[in-house]
């Protein structure tokens, strides 16, 4: 699994999350790191990632891993409107969109999301 956000402490709550389920965790805090690290672990199950992001977005990142790994899942945790996101919700078929800020219920949300790949 591999989160992909650039507020730290958010990235570090979803890390901290995720493994605490059991999962192998990842992380990258912009879309070159990310690209980076979906390049050097094909075992990758999925891909939780922010839009808003510098150096490389989440919607070239979305983009990019449409193009190169079709078959990994992608999931948005994010601040960004549907209108500001460009349509890459639209465009590409996602697990899911989680709207920041999280919250308890959203946090459930993203792991039963999670859990269902696994199911």
């Amino acid at each position: 699994m591999l989160i992909v956000e650039d507020d730290s402490l958010i990235l570090e709550l979803i890390e901290e999350l995720l493994a605490s389920t059991g999962r192998s965790v990842l992380a990258a805090s912009n879309g070159v790191e990310a690209r980076a690290q979906v390049e050097r672990h094909p075992e990758l199950a999925a891909v939780v990632t922010d839009l808003a992001m510098p150096e490389m977005d989440g919607t070239k990142l979305i983009e990019w891993l449409a193009r190169e790994r079709p078959d990994l899942p992608v999931l948005v945790v994010t601040g960004t409107s549907a209108q500001q996101s460009g349509g890459v919700l639209d465009r590409y078929k996602l697990l899911g969109v989680i709207r920041k800020p999280l919250t308890d219920d959203k946090i459930d949300q993203l792991l039963e999301t999670l859990d269902s790949l696994d199911a």
